[in-house]
This record gives C-alpha cells, sequence and structure tokens, in this order.
C-alpha cells in the first residue's frame, strides 16, 4: 500500500515508548495506525513482532543477528543470501541445513537481552 496524504495520521509525529525517538508517521495507513496506536516507531515494532516468534523453530538468533529460515522445497524463484548453504547448529541440539536463510538484521543492543542468540552458524 501506498502511503496515502488522506491518511489522517500521516505526517504525524509520536514519541516511541520503548526507546524515545520521536517519528514522523509516513508509512501507509496501516502501518500508521499500527505505531500510532502502540505509540511506537517502526524499528521497534518491528524488533517487539520478533518477541511473539521467539520460539519458532525457524527463527535463528546467532552472532546478535536475526534470521528466519524459509522452505527449501519453495517454489518462490527467490532465496535467501541467493541460495547459500547454511549450516546452524541450535543450542537445543538441532542440526538444521538449508538454501533458504533470510536476515532480518541486527538486533538493537535495547533488545539483545529479550532475543538472545539461540544458535550457531557453523557453515
Amino acid at each position: 500500500m501506498i502511503p496515502s496524504t488522506k491518511d489522517p495520521l500521516y505526517q504525524t509525529k509520536i514519541t516511541c515508548c520503548t526507546c524515545g525517538k520521536e517519528e514522523t508517521l509516513h508509512w501507509n495507513s496501516e502501518v500508521n495506525a499500527c505505531l500510532n496506536e502502540g505509540k511506537l516507531c517502526f524499528t521497534c515494532d518491528f524488533w517487539l513482532e520478533k518477541l511473539t516468534i521467539k520460539d519458532d523453530p525457524e527463527t535463528v538468533r546467532a552472532g546478535g543477528q536475526h534470521f528466519h529460515i524459509g522452505k527449501d522445497d519453495r517454489k518462490f524463484p527467490f532465496r535467501g543470501f541467493g541460495g547459500a548453504k547454511f549450516k546452524i547448529r541450535f543450542h537445543d541440539g538441532r542440526y538444521v541445513e538449508s538454501k533458504n536463510v533470510w536476515t532480518q538484521g541486527d538486533i538493537p543492543d535495547r533488545f539483545k537481552h529479550l532475543l538472545p542468540d539461540n544458535a550457531v552458524i557453523v557453515r
């Protein structure tokens, strides 16, 4: 959805209740409404959502970074990291190899204690 100047929240300034950052809402109306309701900046909203999938078996946190393991048999023409093979050893003993790992970025310092590493990428 494209941002719209008809959105009553477009260009509204909010202060994030998590990090204190002031942000001007410039996303689409759905995202603007969500951020305004929670009084969250886009970054904190993104990382708080990652807390909801913290225990998902396809979620990887290694070296302070967050990843998602996609399906290897996926028919979608793109794969994470161009299809490079990842070997992942989880702290719970699982070992996974995948050619469809997607990065979601470095976990901000303020969230690292909530999203600790759960694996090592052993490539």
